[in-house]
């Protein structure tokens, strides 16, 4: 009763606005009706595997290119939109800008994605940024995805399981070919947490897919440490080959 009155004095106050534009909300922590319009929600048809949007005309349980040519240790991986012009601004305002709040925006709606049974998991696990990352930037934006995730979702989640062990270069730029000897070998298990993975089903977390290089090693990984399936769930997919 007295957090619903402090809220409604809050929002008589200082009235919620869109998180992106400024615009009067119903509530806080919201994107605005036009905000919201412009994102790309991503929908079938879609590769099985990395949730790339395929042509419209395509039908059946196929794969795009990528994932024909190369071996997924993921066993699907999906996001909730395509990286637009206002996705890309809510991930830099949440990534880079310290607007932490965004993560309950962005984690409600990748709880969404209908066709992943979250029921199915055990485990959530973000992907990790390097020790000197967590420094210069303060948070792991896939930590605090993952955490909201868990919340939502009921479901455990482990932040210091999976480690990023070397401080690559940013995979931003960078080619297919590049992105995956860039991320190579750079992941590994916590030592004193390896037992938990076996025989589990595990919720892969991160903020965007570009050419699914870092899903896949951090799934390598998982998987040699006799993780049972992983899925990968992201906000945004580049829809980069």
């Amino acid at each position: 009763m007295l957090k619903k009155l402090w809220t409604l004095i809050l929002n008589t106050i200082l009235p919620p606005r869109c998180s992106l534009c400024g615009q009067l909300t119903q509530s806080s922590q919201s994107l605005c009706a036009d905000c919201f319009a412009e994102l790309d929600f991503i929908t079938p048809p879609l590769c099985q595997t990395c949730g790339l949007p395929l042509p419209p005309l395509v039908h059946g349980d196929l794969k795009c290119v990528r994932c024909l040519s190369q071996k997924s240790y993921f066993d699907t991986a999906r996001a909730c939109v395509l990286y637009n012009d206002i996705s890309k601004k809510l991930i830099q305002n949440f990534k880079y800008y310290d607007h932490t709040e965004l993560a309950d925006i962005l984690a409600s709606l990748m709880a969404r994605i209908s066709d992943i049974d979250y029921k199915m998991f055990d485990l959530i696990i973000p992907i990790p940024i390097h020790t000197e990352k967590l420094k210069s930037r303060k948070y792991n934006q896939a930590a605090l995805l993952a955490q909201k995730m868990g919340n939502i979702l009921n479901l455990p989640v482990q932040l210091n399981l999976l480690v990023k062990i070397t401080s690559t270069p940013a995979q931003a730029g960078l080619s297919f070919v590049q992105r995956q000897k860039n991320i190579k070998n750079s992941f590994n298990l916590n030592p004193k947490a390896a037992t938990k993975l076996k025989g589990k089903n595990i919720l892969l977390i991160d903020d965007v897919i570009t050419t699914t290089a870092t899903i896949n090693e951090a799934s390598r990984i998982l998987k040699k440490h006799k993780a049972r399936q992983v899925v990968a769930i992201t906000f945004a997919h580049t829809h980069l080959q």
